[in-house]
């Protein structure tokens, strides 16, 4: 997919500075600076060759009708950052550039005034003296031209809050970032000006089309699956095998420190993606990096009938770089914890005309206690399993409602005046013939 970017060169009409040379600039966005680690490099990586930005074009300099102090754009003030995007667009349109050519646009300052990036432009900037980090540094603009496609900032399981994925490009501000290779300029404190990384994570790669899903492991949505499956990293495409794998909700990648990743250690991840964002999915110890030995499952109260499922690093072999991870399934299982005692040795029996009946049963002390659908006990076991069942993945927030919800049901249940027994023994109620008398037993 061509997807071009025009990269506009401007100053405020108070400050003529030019930071770099045009090349400098050339390099960074276009295919001049092909294989130095720029955004046409970093771009087809993160799509598994699917973006091709080599049509991108500098354009000026030009100089805006406007002074640096009219320029009120800030993250509280959105609209200012706007009209400096629109001041850029028509002044380039003003010189020629036919806009409607590119995907979008990037404007570059002549300083560091502001970075922001999102569907209508992108702005960046850099005023050449290694002050501070560079707008210029593509593990930046990796976000803010990331924000361009769409994407938004990434975070972490149980959260809302952005830039909480230290492994993603879309979380900049937490990210593992490493020195740029080519441009090595250093800052006032001695720290790379340019850096590049992370990689874009598998669940972001997978919202916008971008996995290269002949090399995704995906999940054959079968009721009971053991597999064992064998990922190559993410952003490794030269290699041969599965660079990802979708199974269920998660998108599980393998990652290096190599590359754009230099900075990640060797490890596997878990995302899931809702609502527009990814989330980083600790193991269970609450490890945000999945390592030999990490996993995750459907915790024991989940699985009350057998059901579940449960994602496990085996290994990790960074010498031939691949990671192994098994994956498993299990449909719900009938329990065999009936009593053994009485006419009726059979639990299936119990169990499987219960369920023709609509009836829940319980096991109190290993005894099988059936509860009618029409009683408002049936009700309460409904609520109380709702509680149970809040899976632990789900967000905060979602779990809270949820409880809340069921207990209010509970309270109110709690109150309703009944005329029937609630409870009866499944040794006699359950195998009653709906025409009278017993089955397999006296009448």
């Amino acid at each position: 997919m061509q997807t071009p970017w025009a990269v506009i060169l401007t100053k405020f009409n108070d400050n003529n500075n030019e930071p770099f040379p045009r090349l400098r600039y050339e390099e960074i966005f276009t295919p001049a600076g092909a294989g130095k680690w720029n955004m046409v490099d970093y771009f087809r990586d993160m799509s598994h060759g699917k973006l091709d930005l080599s049509g991108s074009q500098v354009f000026g300099w030009y100089t805006l009708d406007k002074a640096t102090a009219d320029y009120t754009g800030s993250g509280l003030h959105q609209a200012g950052r706007q009209d400096l995007l629109q001041w850029a667009k028509d002044k380039a349109t003003a010189e020629g550039v036919n806009l409607g050519d590119f995907h979008n646009v990037v404007v570059v300052l002549n300083s560091g005034r502001d970075l922001f990036g999102g569907l209508n432009g992108v702005v960046c900037g850099d005023d050449g003296a290694n002050s501070a980090l560079s707008g210029l540094s593509p593990s930046l603009l990796g976000q803010e031209m990331g924000h361009g496609y769409g994407l938004n900032h990434s975070r972490r399981e149980g959260s809302t809050v952005d830039y909480t994925d230290p492994f993603d490009v879309m979380s900049t501000d937490a990210g593992r970032s490493a020195p740029h290779p080519v441009y090595t300029d250093l800052d006032l404190f001695g720290q790379p000006v340019y850096e590049i990384g992370p990689g874009l994570n598998a669940a972001n790669m997978g919202s916008k089309g971008w996995l290269d899903m002949t090399r995704v492991w995906t999940d054959p949505r079968t009721a009971r699956i053991s597999t064992t499956v064998q990922l190559r990293p993410l952003h490794s495409r030269h290699l041969p095998g599965y660079l990802a794998a979708r199974f269920g909700e998660y998108f599980i990648e393998f990652r290096m420190n190599t590359g754009w990743d230099a900075l990640v250690p060797p490890c596997v991840l878990v995302h899931r993606f809702e609502g527009g964002s990814s989330y980083l999915v600790p193991d269970e110890d609450g490890n945000e990096v999945f390592r030999a030995g990490s996993a995750i499952s459907t915790p024991e109260n989940l699985s009350v009938l057998g059901s579940g499922f449960s994602i496990r690093v085996n290994a990790i072999d960074t010498a031939n770089e691949v990671a192994t991870v098994s994956l498993a399934r299990a449909p719900a299982q009938i329990p065999r914890i009936f009593p053994q005692e009485g006419p009726y040795q059979t639990p299936w029996i119990k169990w499987l005309e219960a369920a023709s009946l609509g009836e829940a049963v319980v096991i109190l002390d290993g005894k099988a206690v059936s509860i009618s659908p029409n009683s408002p006990a049936y009700g309460i076991l409904e609520n109380v399993a709702m509680i149970g069942n809040s899976h632990p993945l789900m967000s905060e927030r979602l779990q809270t409602s949820i409880r809340e919800e069921a207990m209010a049901n509970i309270a109110r249940l709690s109150q309703t005046e009944v005329s029937m027994p609630l409870f009866r023994n499944p040794a006699t109620s359950l195998h009653r013939k709906r025409g009278g008398g017993f089955e397999n037993g006296s009448s």
